[in-house]
């Protein structure tokens, strides 16, 4: 074993763990007792009001009256995840979902549905409907032959038949149910065409015999937001490549992006989903979109006063996973408060350098994306194209084994070359983010609760793996995750921070250590350390340019935001 290895697996002393049966013994009295105060995430629930959606998508229609649309049920179906991610409750209406009540095949369906969610809410609740399909327009007669400048807007149900209006949804009607509902902030999401253009695989319209198209359209009604996909007299485009390859309208993959916290950071003021900044964004880039792939324009158009709304929070829809372009799995952290590192009566705490785990207060102020797991040789080989483990003693070669033999310096540059291949900033975590992340709420020596003897469900360390004969790091991902879906967290090997390391621990907001100095820190424990020195809390250093078998990494991806 080397020295350095002897060092790390030596940090607890003997003392710590004869204190063990003393730990366990008062922890199960208190226990009994009942004397540990309530979590402070209890607290009392906010008048915030409720969220509800009401989401409808349709692709299937009479072939005799309209074309079949490719991507409006996946239009629904994602806008539905995003909606529910910022605490909607939603309802989805396509021909797919099981329950026949919620297919869209008559505007009365999607009448009784939308008048259900619109009752009996306050001015502090929410509402939303989006209609994605067909959508006609018909100039209003005036009588006398003359024409109205306003259009009579309608949707498309699947059993649509565009010479008996009965079976149109109108817009008149949806602006009616809508503003007939209390609820204090209304928004009318559209993505459907508003002209008689000729057919196209990729517009939401179909050529109809009917009135000249004008210019207007109706007032939207006070207390409400209407967001149209495009001005009057034009087409709603639709395209295969667009969110991922699954297809989509321009207009709501364009509003996909923004809700998921992937545009461009300006449009995210303090962190919020604010929906002025929503409305410019997607205006912006839809026109941008269709001009650039058919020189045709698809201007959307929001309609009514807007004012001060917030949506939510990128934190809050952040919550999703995601699979970077090299297979990486990173895992949705959101912003939150936590006290950092233990208190004295932690079993471990005495065991080495006293001072090194004295608490500090510190608000994590922003959402990010901590990988899964650690950084693995198949992931660093297809970023870096070298294998700094190979020959090296305590090592297991394969895709799935985390890199060691990493300095700090080489970690940075696999993140910075990783942000430059994806367009996006990597990064490696600081101090507080790593324990934040750790602990995914908890605060107990380990992140699945006091007791060392669960540790071996839970990480890799000298028990497990040193005296099985096991000397090396193990494959990631095979022992629990924490609540937060971070596996290895604990043991296998330890991980590089960003900080420089300091004895005393910086608190506040988002601290990111110490200005400078001779070591950076690194945390987690390895696969061959003692227990406690698993813990969240745990805190060891190294210069920059050491490498070791015991010694890895995982990244920070950061959301755009302002």
């Amino acid at each position: 074993m080397s020295p350095s290895t002897q060092r790390r697996s030596r940090l607890v002393s003997g003392q710590a763990f004869l204190n063990h049966w003393r730990f366990t013994r008062w922890l199960l009295w208190m226990l009994c007792l009942g004397l540990f105060p309530a979590s402070s995430t209890q607290v009392a629930a906010q008048n915030i009001g409720k969220k509800y959606a009401v989401l409808v998508g349709v692709d299937k229609y009479d072939p005799s009256q309209l074309n079949r649309l490719n991507y409006t049920v996946a239009d629904a179906e994602e806008l539905a995840k995003q909606f529910k991610q910022l605490g909607f409750d939603v309802t989805l209406m396509t021909l797919a979902v099981e329950n026949p009540q919620l297919h869209p095949n008559t505007p009365a369906k999607i009448e009784k549905v939308l008048n259900n969610r619109a009752q009996g809410l306050t001015e502090n609740d929410t509402l939303i409907f989006g209609f994605m399909g067909h959508g006609v327009q018909f100039a209003i007669d005036k009588g006398m032959g003359e024409e109205s400048e306003t259009q009579e807007l309608y949707f498309c149900p699947a059993e649509a038949q565009l010479d008996d209006r009965d079976t149109l949804l109108s817009l008149e009607k949806v602006y009616a149910l809508l503003q007939e509902s209390k609820a204090g902030r209304k928004l009318l999401i559209v993505d459907a065409c508003r002209n008689n253009p000729q057919p196209k695989n990729k517009t939401r319209s179909k050529e109809v015999e009917l009135e000249p198209v004008g210019k207007k359209i109706r007032t939207v009604p006070t207390g409400m937001v209407a967001f149209f996909s495009c001005s009057a007299g034009e087409k709603s485009h639709e395209y295969p490549a667009l969110v991922d390859g699954r297809g989509h309208g321009a207009f709501t993959a364009q509003m996909l992006k923004y809700l998921r916290g992937d545009a461009a950071e300006v449009w995210y003021p303090k962190g919020e989903l604010a929906l002025p900044e929503m409305l410019n964004y997607v205006s912006r880039e839809t026109k941008d979109y269709v001009w650039n792939k058919d020189k045709q324009d698809q201007i959307p158009v929001p309609y009514g006063k807007v004012g001060s709304w917030t949506l939510g929070r990128v934190e809050d829809v952040l919550r999703q996973n995601i699979t970077n372009s090299i297979g990486m799995q990173l895992r949705a952290i959101p912003a939150g408060k936590f006290v950092m590192s233990s208190p004295p009566t932690e079993l471990g705490h005495d065991g080495f350098r006293q001072l090194n785990e004295k608490q500090v207060n510190v608000e994590i102020t922003k959402a990010f994306y901590l990988g899964a797991h650690e950084v693995t040789q198949g992931e660093w080989i297809k970023v870096m194209g070298t294998k700094p483990w190979k020959g090296k003693k305590f090592v297991e070669e394969g895709a799935n084994y985390p890199a060691t033999y990493i300095s700090w310096t080489d970690a940075n540059a696999f993140c910075k070359k990783l942000g430059v291949k994806e367009g996006k900033t990597y990064r490696l975590p600081t101090e507080a983010e790593w324990e934040y992340a750790c602990r995914a709420g908890s605060k107990t020596a380990f992140y699945f609760g006091a007791d060392v003897r669960k540790l071996k469900d839970y990480a890799w360390y000298m028990e497990n793996t040193w005296d099985q004969g096991w000397q090396a790091p193990q494959v990631v991902g095979q022992k629990k995750p924490n609540a937060w879906g971070l596996y290895d967290m604990h043991g296998n090997v330890w991980e590089w921070c960003g900080d420089w390391y300091d004895d005393k621990l910086a608190g506040g907001k988002d601290p990111v250590g110490a200005a400078r100095g001779e070591f950076r820190v690194n945390r987690g424990g390895g696969w061959d350390s003692f227990p406690l020195t698993c813990r969240s809390s745990m805190r060891v250093r190294d210069k920059p340019d050491y490498v070791d078998n015991i010694l890895g990494f995982r990244v920070v991806l950061i959301p755009p935001r302002k």
